[in-house]
């Protein structure tokens, strides 16, 4: 799975899964791709700690770890049935804006005119992995099966003219609807950009959850500073905390799970969508007779 259209240079891959009834077909595989495909950084989410993550911690000498897991729990007088809160996780009080004065102003793109209008993705290019315009494009605005909502962020402190006038924003958040049983959870699959910019975003969160009352949001992450998360209202969750927020749904399954990674370098940032992780498994193809 490649991030990167056209630029070799900053094109990062995801190896995603392999299947062989040869022993060590896999391996040899991937020592042999580079001699067929240009590309800067070979990286895997969601990987078997047991058997990918240990080739590629000890054969490939990558960095292996979990993703962290970060929640906000609605309040809710009916009760929950998709997650699962403890004592500790119930929240204290209905989430509410902070009404921090530093503001920001988020407009929902649904084009790639639009996209590269408002966004500048060369500024991404240190990123790994780089996602480009196309990969936005591909994944999230043309899902064949999921509807995305993605948002273009501006910081808009300092600025005496409208943001979507002004330049492009400083971040790309990324949203999923999820359903199950009548009740919907929030996902957050992805985000570009500045990093303290995620913080700003409690007014967001505050504002989309009323709206729909969902149970939860969730967002998995790995390289976002945990200070800017918590500052966005999220949670994050423990493992000696008992709280389950789910992670599948096609089919539904009330636990919690590990998503595992691994990557040649430190200086990377995961979301949940990276490496098909946010795929539909249940596709009905429905025939008009």
């Amino acid at each position: 799975m490649k991030f990167s259209a056209l630029d070799e240079d900053t094109r990062d891959l995801f190896s995603i899964m392999w299947c062989s009834s040869i022993p060590f077909l896999g391996l040899r595989l991937l020592q042999e791709l580079p001699k067929y495909v240009r590309f800067r950084y070979r990286l895997g989410i969601g990987a078997n700690p047991e058997t990918s993550v240990a080739i590629n911690k000890n054969i490939f000498a990558q960095i292996t770890g979990k993703l962290s897991h970060y929640y906000i729990l609605q309040q809710r007088q009916d009760g929950y049935l998709l997650a699962k809160p403890s004592d500790a996780g119930m929240p204290e009080e209905a989430y509410s804006n902070s009404m921090d004065e530093h503001k920001v102003f988020w407009q929902q793109v649904n084009t790639v005119e639009e996209l590269s209008s408002y966004y500048n993705f060369d500024r991404e290019k240190e990123q790994i992995p780089y996602k480009d315009i196309y990969y936005i494009k591909k994944w999230y605005l043309e899902h064949p099966v999921y509807s995305y909502e993605v948002y273009i962020i501006w910081d808009t402190v300092n600025k005496d003219k409208k943001p979507w006038t002004s330049g492009h924003g400083n971040a790309i958040l990324v949203l999923r609807e999820q359903e199950y049983s009548g009740r919907k959870a929030l996902r957050v699959v992805d985000y570009i950009g500045e990093q303290k910019i995620f913080g700003m975003l409690k007014d967001f969160f505050c504002k989309r959850l009323e709206d729909w009352r969902f149970e939860y949001a969730d967002f998995y992450n790995y390289g976002i500073k945990k200070q800017y998360i918590l500052e966005a209202g999220f949670k994050e969750l423990l493992e000696e905390d008992e709280t389950v927020i789910p992670t599948y749904y096609e089919p539904f399954v009330q636990k919690n799970v590990d998503i595992w990674f691994h990557a040649p370098v430190e200086q990377v940032r995961f979301c949940k969508a990276d490496g098909h992780q946010d795929r539909p498994n249940n596709i009905h193809i429905m025939t008009e007779i």
